[in-house]
């Protein structure tokens, strides 16, 4: 769910090689690729902090049995 095909990784086919492959070919042959995907892997893991995690695991319990946090 928060891989991007393009933006902060790839996506394929399970089983697809030849399309792993070029994908991976295309990251060799591309610096400027590399730190795009490399970059916004960065911001979207940083969506997935221990912190952030917890705050919105309370806000989620709290609403479910009926207490606003």
């Amino acid at each position: 769910d928060s891989i991007r095909d393009g933006y902060n990784g790839f996506l394929f086919r399970p089983y697809d090689f030849v399309e792993l492959a070029r994908k991976t070919e295309g990251l060799i042959d591309s610096p400027t690729l590399r730190k795009k995907l490399g970059a916004n892997g960065v911001e979207t893991a940083r969506q997935y902090s221990v912190e952030r995690i917890a705050t919105l695991t309370e806000k989620l319990y709290a609403k479910a049995v009926g207490r606003k946090k």
